[in-house]
């Protein structure tokens, strides 16, 4: 203690010296100056007093001329560049973690050599221990200056004043006090009690957990499984750091102390069932998943398992345990994998025995209605031959129950009556191709049966428009040349011979004339298609039937001429080109009476034929 105080007197003595000198102004070569004017030569300022001048602190050192100590770690610019080699701007110049003039001035470490005694650990662990990696990330609570020192070192270097227990200066100061396998400055580092062999209690040394097992010496179960560190490891040959060793969902502490099976074995009883599946079911493929709700350790065990042993349906101990109690082709324990009733063959009865739902038709042994289509599974496989797992059968986009219970027609196919027409489209019409899509509205189950069809097809109803049971029922209602089935298909109606009023019969429009019987004036020429084909024989398709520049209806309503005539007055010039072009007469040859036809003076002479009024006719 006499040796400590009398250095930090020396240095605090140095320290005034250093002050007093720098405080004098003096220059490099000796002489004072006061006045800052040049006495011998240029004089040289060192303003903060740390004994180098401004100058050299900018231009050399990279340090504040301006503040004596640029680092803030307790030594002044000038004693860290002239008397103890360290950094004027790096506070820990060794990077140990520890400030500099503690370094030098407490712990009597060097501050430029991070590990003084060579011992291979960093004079920062030797002296601070705060359970944390050094080499990585230095003290959490960094060392800070209070009037120039360290108030409370976690640790002193102080030699032989009884609070010893990590000596930086000392290579061979790793003193083992418990024999445990780690030294006593690594147990203040990792936390454990330098003086119990096994802090934790849980049968393992200290040095075994942190060296070998990679345990956490300060937890006695350190995968929090119910089992000590110990037990895992010398007992039961089980992960001290898995809570689940063999992965099949079980804790180990209740493989071992609640069921009795391997905790090192995902299938003690070898019936390639894992554990967690004989023991636990939720309802889901256990192989792939763990538990949803995942076994938790409460008082150090499981108060409520799933199932105990005592009163397994399945035991994960009897690979012979596949007991069927109901006679369905399920075992108990598979029932309960899947959620049937394993005291009941039809757990849903629909008609299907569990086994034959699960292994035969992949249907839902737990839902009588698998595809939800109005039939019980039973039904569709044992009476009406449909698939229990797709609504409609046969394609037709009319549920299976409908066609069976409704319309009568065969859910199998999708053309009962063989007129090339699907039931769909007989059945139902709402404007789409129901060869490719099915209905844009499509049937649901009410209460079991359809409680509006678009159109009954039970026999002497008189809504019955088409009958998807009789190819040759192709009613004509209105007698226009198509069925009251290609009326529906096409957007006419049925019960209308002419559908747009146009003059033409729909059968005609559609068969003969290729018109747009909803639709009466097709190409949009001004005349009905009625009118073109019975009246003027223009073509109803063609808006300028004669290709004269001229529309059809201009023709006719507009200039009187000829429909069918590109050129009405044959003057060799087309009606359009008279009327559009030269505004000449296209129903008079010589339109201004000068003896030369139009054409003759347009093409021939070059000249235009002189304009007159032109008679419009209503």
């Amino acid at each position: 203690m006499y040796r400590f105080m009398s250095k930090v007197v020396w240095s605090l003595t140095f320290l005034s010296m250093l002050l007093v000198m720098s405080g004098c102004g003096e220059d490099r070569a000796g002489n004072s100056s006061v006045t800052g004017e040049n006495v011998k030569g240029v004089v040289e300022r060192d303003s903060d007093g740390d004994g180098i001048i401004d100058d050299d602190e900018i231009n050399i050192y990279g340090t504040n001329p301006s503040r004596a100590d640029s680092d803030g770690d307790g030594l002044t610019d000038g004693q860290e560049i002239r008397i103890y080699n360290t950094n004027p701007t790096n506070p820990d110049t060794d990077g140990d973690c520890l400030l500099d003039s503690f370094e030098i001035l407490q712990y009597e470490t060097n501050a430029t050599n991070k590990d003084t005694d060579g011992d291979s650990v960093a004079d920062g662990i030797e002296i601070y221990s705060y359970n944390l990696d050094y080499n990585i990330t230095c003290i959490g609570s960094p060392e800070t200056l209070t009037n120039g020192f360290n108030p409370n070192p976690a640790i002193d270097n102080i030699p032989a004043n009884g609070t010893d227990v990590i000596n930086a200066l000392d290579p061979n100061n790793h003193k083992d006090s418990d024999g445990d396998g780690l030294s006593d400055s690594a147990e203040n580092f990792y936390g454990t009690n330098p003086l119990l062999d096994d802090s934790d209690l849980d049968g393992l040394k200290d040095g075994e957990e942190i060296h070998v097992y990679d345990t956490n010496a300060t937890h006695p179960d350190t995968d929090g499984d119910g089992l000590k560190d110990g037990e895992e490891i010398h007992t039961y040959d089980t992960n001290a750091t898995n809570p689940d060793t063999d992965g099949d969902c079980l804790l180990d502490s209740f493989e071992i102390l609640n069921y009795e099976t391997n905790a090192t074995n995902t299938d003690t009883d070898g019936d390639k069932i894992e554990d967690g599946i004989e023991i636990y079911s939720y309802g889901i493929d256990v192989n792939k998943t763990c538990l949803l709700v995942p076994e938790t350790i409460a008082t150090g065990f499981n108060p409520a398992p799933a199932r105990s042993n005592g009163v397994a349906l399945i035991n994960a101990l009897d690979p012979n345990t596949d007991k069927d109690s109901d006679g369905d082709g399920l075992s108990d324990a598979d029932e309960i994998f899947y959620g049937t009733n394993p005291l009941l063959d039809d757990s849903d009865l629909d008609g299907l025995k569990d086994g034959e739902e699960i292994h035969t038709y992949d249907t839902n042994a737990t839902n009588p209605d698998t595809d939800g289509d109005g039939l019980k599974d039973g039904e569709e496989v044992h009476t009406y031959d449909t698939n229990a797992t797709n609504p409609d059968t046969d394609g037709d986009c009319l549920l299976d129950s409908f066609e069976i219970l409704n319309y009568e027609t065969n859910a199998t196919n999708a053309d009962t009556d063989g007129d090339t027409v699907d039931d769909g489209v007989e059945i139902y019409s709402y404007g789409v191709d129901i060869n490719r899509t099915c209905l844009s509205s499509p049937e649901t189950i009410a209460t079991g049966f359809n409680p509006a069809p678009a159109i009954s097809t039970f026999p002497n109803q008189p809504t019955t428009l088409i009958n998807a049971l009789n190819p040759k029922n192709h009613k004509d209602s209105d007698g226009d040349g198509l069925s009251d089935l290609d009326e529906i298909a096409y957007g006419t109606n049925p019960l209308s011979d002419d559908t747009d009023l146009d003059g033409l019969k729909d059968g005609e429009e559609l068969h003969t004339y290729d018109t747009n019987a909803t639709n009466s004036d097709t190409d949009g020429d001004g005349l009905k298609d009625g009118e073109e084909v019975h009246t003027y024989d223009t073509n109803a398709t063609n808006p300028d039937t004669d290709n004269d520049g001229l529309t059809d209806g201009e023709e006719i309503h507009t200039y009187d001429t000829n429909v069918t005539n590109p050129d009405t007055d044959n003057d060799g010039l087309e009606d359009g080109k008279e009327i559009k072009t030269y505004e000449s007469n296209a129903t008079n040859p010589d339109t201004d009476n000068d003896g030369l036809k139009d054409g003759d003076e347009v093409n021939t002479h070059g000249q235009t034929p002189r304009k007159k009024i032109q008679i419009v006719m209503d």
